[in-house]
């Protein structure tokens, strides 16, 4: 959806090839993978030629399916209840395959139960999301090849001023330079232990020297303007999705549940994410209000009432940024040249029930993640690339990870 307000372009970064800091594809986000360089990760990099614009570049990447042979995978016991939605002829070619759906290895219950993330390691990959209500790693050789999960990180479980801290979710995970690991996070506080419904939701960061086996004390680096105490509805922001440039700026789209549900923005610099006096918020013109309590424009603006769970990614192969988020009825892409001016949605699955309908003993999924096809979580590759979702029976039994192959182009 076009941004309302007309804001095509903002000013937002300094670029070496423009005096007045557009915000245009030239200089938004120049991807690089987070950790490409001195940990010595294979990643696929994006260089800007001051003349010629945009020039890709391969940089040691060995374009292996970081997901393993689709053999390797067990087949649900069920069949997938989800309804494909092929894409018009002007729409992101992105088609799910949903005759296959895998379990995902030694899902916990609850998981996944926000956004997955995931990172190279030396012997494989190391996955970090939430099971229930709290966040856990899984790592392996492949996908196909996960490990049991072990929990790193858990809700507080005391009274604050805003309410309980019931629920503490890793949402994305990127490495530094330096090997260190920066974990963004999805944060509720609910009414009193138990009630988890309507929470407060911050967003919070939190560093690990172990890849990930342990963590400093989370801090919260953005929140909501406005919070009620005791409020009627969710409040609050969360959900967050991010994604790294080149110069090192962590971008992160989030959901404002203080009016209608839609997506913001937020940027730091990477090496600053710890100090919430760093992170600004994108306020229609640039990254100018605080993190803390500041005021903020949608960068998204959807017509459905609930939206949730924005996942960032960026196709190489056609120069653009794509946004998988979920909605009531199913899971959305939108693409962006600049990431800032989205494209109309589109469908790309439809769930069995509708999520504000559903039903004891309905079939129900949720918590969407596209899994790249590539040695990098945030760009799109040439291997097998998976939907992967929970799925579980409303009601009845806790939802598990599931797997469903994706064709691009």
């Amino acid at each position: 959806m076009e941004r309302k307000d007309g804001q095509q372009n903002g000013q937002l970064v300094e670029t070496p090839v423009s005096s007045g800091g557009e915000m245009t594809r030239r200089n938004f986000l120049k991807i690089a993978a987070a950790g490409a360089g001195a940990a010595g990760f294979g990643a696929i990099g994006w260089y800007l030629d001051s003349k010629y614009g945009w020039v890709k570049k391969i940089l040691n990447s060995s374009e292996q399916p970081v997901s393993g042979e689709i053999k390797e995978f067990e087949l649900n016991d069920k069949p997938s209840t989800l309804e494909a939605v092929d894409p018009k002829v002007d729409e992101y070619p992105i088609r799910i395959d949903t005759s296959k759906e895998y379990k995902l290895p030694n899902s916990e219950k609850w998981f996944p139960d926000t956004r997955t993330s995931w990172i190279k390691s030396e012997n494989g990959i190391i996955v970090f999301g939430s099971a229930g209500v709290n966040s856990v790693r899984m790592e392996g050789k492949n996908w196909a090849n996960l490990g049991k999960a072990e929990v790193v990180m858990t809700p507080d479980n005391t009274q604050n001023e805003i309410g309980f801290n019931g629920y503490r979710g890793l949402s994305t995970v990127i490495r530094r330079d330096n090997g260190a690991l920066v974990g963004i996070i999805h944060k509720e506080n609910w009414k009193s232990q138990g009630q988890h419904f309507p929470f407060t939701a911050e967003i919070e960061c939190a560093v690990s020297y172990d890849d990930g086996h342990t963590w400093t004390k989370p801090v919260t680096v953005l929140s909501g303007k406005g919070v009620e105490k005791n409020a009627a509805d969710v409040q609050g922001i969360g959900q967050p999705g991010c994604i790294v440039d080149s110069k090192g700026n962590l971008f992160t789209y989030y959901i404002d549940w203080q009016g209608p549900d839609n997506i913001h923005l937020a940027k730091v610099d990477l090496s600053d994410v710890e100090n919430p006096d760093a992170w600004k918020k994108w306020d229609g013109q640039g990254f100018n209000q605080p993190g803390i309590g500041g005021d903020s424009v949608p960068v998204v603006e959807s017509d459905n009432s609930y939206v949730a769970l924005p996942q960032l990614l960026w196709d190489s192969e056609r120069s653009m940024f794509v946004m998988l988020n979920e909605q009531d009825k199913g899971f959305y892409v939108r693409t962006s040249a600049d990431g800032i001016s989205w494209n109309e949605e589109q469908m790309i699955v439809k769930v069995p029930s509708p999520l504000s309908t559903r039903k004891t003993e309905n079939d129900w999924y949720s918590y969407p993640t596209i899994i790249s096809g590539s040695d990098d979580q945030f760009i799109i590759g040439n291997a097998q690339k998976y939907l992967l979702t929970s799925r579980g029976i409303y009601n009845v039994n806790a939802h598990k990870g599931v797997l469903l192959p994706i064709e691009i182009g």
